[in-house]
């Protein structure tokens, strides 16, 4: 990522050797790895290829929350600041393609609220995630940061149950053990995180704000990340035709 293109706020006064903070503001936005063609492939092709790139500048544009407080935190998207951009073909798509997480470490307990069919609120550990931290490091802004390779139990339509494989650079000079998506437990913020074609990076630090509220979602069925898991579909060339319709 070039360093011009990222941009990062830190209120004025704020101390990092004397880190003290309570509550704040982490303020992410995403890279998307952009899908490539040729010449020689079909219209269709190429057509879906403009498509999903055409997304991509949409995502790449969202700005994403991370509002903690203790050991409360909560992962969201700021529709406020997306002015601009709801008018946009694939604006509602992609909005509702990120989903909330809520994270509290003094219970180890993370919450997915997914809306599909209904609202579900998909409960798991916390601490579930296998993190290896190692000795590679790189300066993310004025930081240095540590990069640390991550495992997690995962289900997606095309694979079905899988490990999700990510990586992170964490900053330990900010020792809030957070990140993207309900992603943490590393001895720093989590600044940068890539997860599949998506590269999660903070664009600004707010911990000048007044307050925040970190509130539990209570909205939804209550249902355990495996249960969950059974209930979705694996998607196969096998039965593709009754998942589109005959």
């Amino acid at each position: 990522m070039k360093k011009s293109t990222f941009i990062l706020y830190v209120c004025l006064f704020f101390q990092l050797s004397s880190f003290s903070q309570k509550y704040g503001r982490v303020v992410y936005r995403v890279n998307s790895e952009k899908l490539t063609q040729n010449n020689s492939e079909s219209e269709s092709r190429k057509t879906f290829v403009l498509l999903m790139n055409n997304m991509s500048v949409i995502r790449d544009s969202i700005q994403l929350n991370l509002d903690f407080k203790d050991n409360a935190s909560i992962f969201y998207v700021d529709t406020k600041t997306n002015l601009g951009l709801s008018n946009l073909k694939g604006y509602k798509g992609i909005i509702n393609s990120f989903n909330v997480f809520y994270r509290n470490d003094n219970t180890d307990t993370l919450i997915e609220v997914v809306n599909s069919d209904k609202i579900y609120l998909v409960t798991s550990k916390a601490s579930e995630i296998s993190w290896k931290i190692t000795n590679e490091t790189k300066v993310i802004g004025n930081y240095k940061c540590i990069k640390a390779e991550g495992s997690i139990k995962s289900h997606s339509l095309t694979k079905g149950l899988h490990t999700k494989m990510l990586t992170a650079w964490f900053c330990p000079e900010i020792p809030i053990k957070l990140g993207p998506k309900g992603y943490g437990g590393l001895p720093g913020l989590i600044m940068e995180l890539k997860e599949g074609k998506l590269t999660y990076y903070v664009k600004a630090l707010n911990f000048n704000l007044d307050d925040v509220s970190i509130n539990k979602p209570v909205k939804g069925k209550v249902i355990f990340k495996e249960d969950f898991f059974n209930l979705k579909p694996t998607i196969t060339t096998d039965n593709f035709k009754e998942h589109i319709g005959n």
